[in-house]
């Protein structure tokens, strides 16, 4: 009978020069130039117990059965990730699938592109990077040294080709050490044999690096995975050669990446030899859970679907095979879920050769809580002013929920003191700091059992805040015409960096400022030209550097006049004129007066010292008062400025003879016109007088009497 086993060992067996090998395996001519074993298998488990402290649960089934395949949780999107494996006698499959725990349901997530299809290659999840890394496997007839990284949040597969891999190989042993964000690989069946090197992957420098160790012998179709509890990776089993023959094993190994070291633990008691089981890390209980796997080299065959855990602490096998649970199966793939305290397990192959499309859950029952383990993977990135903190949960809760986490910080390394508790979150920004300091931090994760261990140690060294100048000093405003000439003096400091310019604010109210014109280069002097006489303006003046603009300068106000007028009126006496004879001591002076803004008033005096207003300014008149004899007088003009100018004229007013003296020209017009009267009313009279006394006419004949 042929079997999933015998397809993906037949192409091991064709490389390492397996033909023929001792034991129950015996060759069959193939359908094709590929050899294919025959194994006498004999389906059994382990005695289980009376007892167990778990319980296994069937899910149901969704993407076609498979063995050799990868099986993982990413713990970012809560979801686990399937690919590849074996699905018929002699074909590999390369389709991506998710499985959400909480609705249990399936999803063919079809990336755009794939790995190559391939079966017996190793599959782990990096938290730290947030991807699923895989490492070569069987293609085809051929083993396979690619590495490649699925980002399940875009559902992206990358070929990282990182420079200088572990050699090709497929059926090897991989874990994910969260402690050290590294990738660990052990063994492996290549083309030169059973292959007993460890290789640690770096995803964030894409580089494989070769561990200088001692430990296990060249083996495959080992099992791994990464005790959180301990820091150890805990390997079992598998299948090496003794006496030049392949042959199952039951030993355990823990192997401390921080020391490079490999460990045989030689635990009392163990599972029975075999290889292909399914091996994973319940960090609530910190115990190793193992499930089923076979001896393919056994006599006969033996297929198990025992559930075993290991206590790394006291490096004891425990033996929980419920009364219920999967059936008998190898190559097999299984992973825990944190969140829901659960250890999921998929597929695998039967004793009958049969792809198995199952999947079940297993839970142990909850111990009595401990504290959680460490938080994962603190990260501190340095921000402007502040230290972003990252970390992701601890591998354990310890049975029961975090509900806080403490933080932790120094100034120095390993002298981190209590800072503040964060709150079940995982993130914080630490935003009390000085730029340019460097800080230390370690935080811890808080249960109903109290705090766990503090996580790595992290640092960052935050950026001093881009600052703008200071304000401008002294600013002053002197006005002109039509014009504010401003100064001011340069800040007390101009940030963190250079001063290149200012911006001057200008309004007609205080306060009420706004953006004038921005000034280029570093001047302290500005002239604000084309402004209204009169009106008072407000200015404030800010500094501007390349980190932005500074608070703002004191106020100041300033009102724009024209020059003093300096320009002396204009003024003229046109009547009388001047060394005029008059004959009478009253006269009317009139005259013009000008000036370059205005004629405020014009006044007159006939002495110099008693001045009396005329009527009218650019014209103007006064009757004024002089005595018989030589007078002289003054008229003067001022200007809205205050300024004056003076002319004078002299004038003779002659007696007028032996009459009264001191008759006005006034009077004597009136006389005159009385004598005038007088005069034309005297011949009036006259004439109608002499047409009184003229003849009267004469009268007719008298008459004769007779007809």
């Amino acid at each position: 009978m042929v079997t999933r086993a015998a397809v993906l060992v037949s192409a091991f067996v064709v490389s390492l020069l397996l033909l023929g090998a001792a034991g129950s395996i015996a060759l069959i001519p193939g359908p094709t130039s590929v050899e294919t074993y025959r194994f006498d298998i004999l389906a059994t488990h382990d005695v289980r117990p009376q007892a167990s402290p778990g319980t296994w649960t069937l899910l149901g089934s969704q993407p076609p059965g498979r063995d050799g395949h990868g099986f993982v949780y990413d713990s970012k999107i809560d979801r686990f990730i399937l690919f590849g494996g074996a699905i018929t006698a002699n074909g590999f499959t390369n389709s991506t699938w998710s499985y959400n725990y909480n609705s249990n349901a399936w999803a063919n997530v079809s990336p755009p592109s794939s790995p190559s299809p391939r079966a017996g290659f190793g599959m782990v999840y990096d938290s730290d990077a947030d991807r699923v890394i895989l490492f070569g496997g069987v293609v085809g007839l051929n083993m396979n040294g690619e590495t490649w990284a699925f980002d399940a949040t875009n559902d992206t597969w990358t070929n990282e080709a990182p420079p200088s891999p572990p050699a090709a190989r497929g059926l090897m042993a991989m874990a994910y050490d969260a402690r050290v964000d590294r990738t660990i690989l052990f063994g492996g069946a290549g083309f030169g044999g059973f292959l007993g090197d460890t290789w640690a992957y770096d995803y964030s420098a894409n580089r494989w690096t070769a561990v200088n160790t001692s430990g296990p012998a060249g083996r495959y179709l080992a099992s791994m995975t990464y005790d959180a509890s301990s820091d150890r990776s805990i390997l079992f089993g598998g299948v090496y050669l003794v006496g030049g023959a392949p042959a199952a094993q039951h030993d355990t190994w823990a192997f401390d990446y921080a020391n490079a070291t490999w460990t045989n633990r030689n635990p009392a008691s163990y599972p029975s030899a075999r290889g292909g089981s399914a091996m994973a890390f319940d960090a609530v209980a910190n115990q190793t859970i193992l499930f089923g796997g076979a001896n393919p080299f056994g006599n006969p065959v033996a297929y198990h679907n025992d559930t075993w855990t290991y206590d790394q602490g006291t490096n004891r096998w425990t033996n929980v095979t419920p009364v219920a649970g999967p059936s008998v199966r190898f190559l097999a793939a299984i992973d825990y879920d944190g969140p829901v305290d659960r250890t999921v397990l998929f597929g695998g192959v039967s004793s009958s050769g049969t792809p198995l499309d199952d999947a079940w859950k297993f839970q142990l029952s909850a111990p009595a809580p401990t504290p959680p383990s460490a938080p994962r993977t603190l990260q501190a990135v340095a921000g402007v002013a502040q230290v972003t903190l990252n970390w992701q949960a601890p591998a354990s809760d310890g049975g029961s929920p975090v509900t806080d986490y403490k933080l932790y910080r120094g100034t120095t390394a390993s002298g981190e003191t209590f800072l503040t508790s964060v709150g079940n979150v995982l993130t914080y920004t630490d935003s009390a700091v000085t730029g340019g300091q460097t800080y230390y931090y370690e935080i811890s994760a808080v249960n109903a059992a109290g705090e766990g261990p503090k996580s790595n140690e992290a640092s960052a060294t935050p950026t001093v805040p881009p600052a703008p100048p200071s304000a401008p000093r002294s600013l002053a405003a002197t006005a002109r015409d039509a014009e504010v000439t401003l100064t001011w003096q340069t800040p007390t400091s101009s940030g963190t960096s250079p001063i290149t310019g200012y911006d001057l604010y200008r309004g007609t109210t205080s306060g009420g400022e706004t953006l004038r014109a921005p000034i280029q280069g570093n001047v302290l002097i500005f002239n604000d030209t084309g402004l209204t006489n009169g009106q008072t303006y407000y200015y404030e003046v800010s500094a501007v550097s390349a980190d932005g603009e500074g608070p703002r300068s004191n106020e100041v106000s300033a009102v724009p006049t024209p020059p003093p007028d300096t320009t002396t009126p204009t003024i003229a006496i046109t009547s009388p004129a001047n060394n005029s004879m008059l004959s009478s001591t009253t006269v009317t002076v009139r005259g013009t007066a000008s000036d370059n803004v205005a004629v405020q008033l014009v006044e007159l005096s006939t002495d110099g010292i008693a001045w009396k207003m005329a009527s009218g300014t650019t014209s103007w008149s006064r009757n004024v008062t002089l005595q018989v004899g030589t007078n002289t007088i003054y008229a003067r003009a001022t200007d809205s400025s205050g300024n004056r100018a003076t002319v004078r004229i002299s004038v003779t007013v002659q007696a007028t003879g032996p009459g009264p003296q001191g008759l006005s020209s006034d009077l004597l017009v009136f006389i005159v016109l009385i004598v005038a009267i007088a005069a034309i009313a005297v011949i009036i009279l006259l004439r109608r007088r002499g047409k009184a006394k003229a003849p009267p006419p004469a009268q007719p004949p008298p008459s004769t009497g007779t007809p």
